[in-house]
């Protein structure tokens, strides 16, 4: 290998993943944060990624800034998904409604054991994006969204 061209393809890479090319919004996610933000003005909404820092810039670029409260990566909390330190270091970010208590927190993500799991381990309730049926069947089906309308439809007390 020829460590000038690795170093050349590492920053084509690294400035590929830092640009919106790469990313696709869904149209249903859009729905949802717009339902959220206009009938829910009291909820705050977060991004919580084991990305790094571009992401503080990728979510404007794809004209997302609006819909989010915080963000917050694993470089930010110095931990990921599915540790309890990054979920705390969210929750820390939630400063118009005080303090939270875990019960009144739900985490939707689309990896069952960093996300859901993750949040569910820690009191926090947690919705598992299944888009492609993969039939998870350790976690209860009231606890899996198709698509990201489907929150509003879920009781999260069960």
């Amino acid at each position: 290998y020829n460590e000038k061209e690795i170093r050349l393809l590492a920053n084509k890479l690294y400035g590929y993943y830092h640009s919106p090319k790469p990313y696709i919004v869904l149209e249903d996610s859009i729905k949802a944060l717009n339902q959220l933000k206009s009938d829910h003005k009291y909820i705050e909404i977060g991004a919580i990624s084991n990305f790094d820092n571009r992401l503080h810039d990728v979510v404007p670029s794809l004209g997302l800034k609006q819909y989010f409260d915080f963000i917050v990566t694993s470089e930010d909390a110095k931990s990921s998904k599915p540790e309890a330190a990054i979920f705390d270091y969210a929750a820390a970010r939630c400063t118009k409604s005080g303090q939270l208590l875990a019960s009144e927190i739900l985490h939707v993500g689309d990896d069952m054991d960093k996300d859901y799991f993750g949040a569910r381990n820690i009191g926090w309730h947690g919705l598992l994006v299944d888009r492609h049926g993969g039939g998870y069947t350790i976690v209860e089906d009231n606890h899996i969204v198709h698509n990201m309308m489907e929150i509003f439809n879920k009781d999260l007390e069960q």
